[in-house]
């Protein structure tokens, strides 16, 4: 039995350094290592050439009750390297052009595959950054083959000591969603009142309005070396090639954000950590203070319109108020629907408040499996329309047109949607495995697994 010690990195890197094994060798039958993990960075080891990618935490939980993970024979799109770095160029803006260009591309749903003399010019450990990277840019994964530089990494050992005099405040996605902790009571008045867009800089993969902290508004990715460097001129508001750092002085509200004491653990509570509370993550749900309702002509506010009444509510309530109706609800919404922070509890969240349909542009891998998972039908609106260009307003009765029975729906299928004003648009039915109209069947994929084990 292998034991990795605490302190040894996050699950990501505990895979490159300690279980990535590249190829298995069982009594002469050699076959090649994978893995899928329950978070979407689990691609970090495509770096070394293992396959892997993430799957939802849902998905995961049936395969552990011995149900087979089923998925659509993904495309593959090359992506040659060629040359390499010039001096002073790091290897962050070489992942986040690579980025740029594959987000420019349109790789969502695919497989990525690295390729070319270039390849060899970059360090494993910046491969394994561009891999895990592969959620940003919507691929389901970018591998790397093995190769000399893959060789020589499984000889290395040990890791290097933090060498700037900061502080590891937590592994993977501690910071990314907010588990950090608080910003001082004062700044965090100062903030609100007069609504400053305050900003954050970390070495991260995801920046998207309020991920770090719900008060941060402009996120920006940056090296290590450049998040240290920010921190230190206390603003982001500097030209690094203009003005020295050492001879700015510190705001003492930096000052103050930087060596206060610690603060009291019960003030710590954002919502990821009351992942195993219903009650809590079901208030959670859409209660992001970022969040922009159209129902709510724009307003910034994790608010909703119960149309019946017409009141201004919280989402729960207004959700709580359709379920003791005995109405079912659906969601309208835009382009990579879920993309973010996939976890089971944005699928979850939705079941509870009575969500029964989603109608998006198009969605975020892992989500849309979720959605299913948890028994909400995934609907896509053809292209070029949605919910502006068909004039939908969220004020209408909608009725989707799924047949019956289960067996008369296929993958990919056009269903019917209208509406109680008269409207009808044809939208497609993301149900992309035979396996996933079992589970919308049953309710969703755990309603189904304990069927089907209670028949053993």
């Amino acid at each position: 039995m292998l034991v990795i010690p605490p302190g040894s990195g996050i699950v990501h890197q505990v895979n490159l350094e300690y279980l990535g094994r590249i190829i298995f060798n069982t009594d002469g039958l050699l076959y090649p290592d994978t893995v899928v993990g329950t978070d979407s960075h689990t691609t970090m080891i495509d770096g070394l050439g293992v396959a892997g990618w993430g799957v939802s935490g849902i998905e995961a939980e049936a395969a552990m009750l011995g149900q087979p993970m089923s998925m659509v024979l993904p495309g593959v799109v090359g992506f040659k390297l060629s040359g390499k770095l010039k001096d002073g160029v790091t290897a962050t803006a070489l992942i986040l052009t690579v980025t740029q260009m594959l987000r420019k591309h349109g790789v969502v749903g695919k497989f990525v595959e690295f390729h070319g003399a270039g390849v060899g010019e970059i360090s494993l450990a910046d491969r394994a950054t561009i891999a895990n990277m592969s959620p940003e840019y919507g691929a389901t994964m970018g591998f790397f083959s093995v190769d000399n530089v893959t060789l020589q990494y499984l000889k290395l050992t040990g890791r290097s000591d933090e060498t700037q005099g900061f502080h590891i405040v937590g592994y993977g996605c501690t910071t990314c969603i907010g588990n950090s902790g608080g910003l001082d009571e004062s700044v965090a008045a100062a903030i609100s009142k007069n609504d400053i867009v305050a900003a954050a800089v970390l070495s991260g993969n995801q920046n998207f309005e309020g991920r770090v902290h719900a008060l941060t508004r402009a996120n920006y990715l940056a090296s290590p070396p450049l998040v240290v460097a920010y921190a230190l001129a206390g603003t982001v508001d500097i030209d690094f090639e203009e003005e020295p750092i050492g001879q700015r002085l510190f705001n003492p509200v930096y000052y103050q954000i930087c060596s206060r004491a610690p603060t009291k653990r019960s003030q710590f509570q954002p919502y990821g950590s009351h992942r195993g509370n219903d009650e809590i993550m079901a208030r959670g749900t859409f209660a992001n203070i970022r969040l922009v309702n159209k129902l709510l002509n724009g307003e910034v506010a994790p608010k909703t319109l119960h149309i019946p009444s017409g009141e201004k509510l919280s989402v729960f309530d207004a959700a709580m108020k359709y379920k003791s109706a005995g109405e079912d609800t659906i969601i309208l919404a835009g382009a990579e629907y879920g993309s973010g922070s996939s976890r089971d509890w944005a699928a979850k969240g939705p079941m509870l408040l009575g969500v029964k349909a989603v109608i998006a542009k198009s969605f975020e891998r892992i989500h849309r499996s979720n959605l299913v998972g948890m028994g909400i039908i995934p609907l896509c609106f053809k292209s070029g329309e949605d919910a502006d260009s068909l004039g939908l307003t969220g004020h209408e009765r909608y009725t989707v047109h799924l047949p019956n029975k289960i067996s008369d729906i296929h993958p990919g299928q056009d269903v019917v949607v209208s509406t109680d004003s008269g409207k009808q648009f044809t939208c497609t039915v993301r149900f992309d495995t035979e396996v996933e109209f079992a589970y919308y069947n049953h309710g969703g994929i755990l309603p189904y697994v304990i069927r089907h084990l209670s028949k053993q």
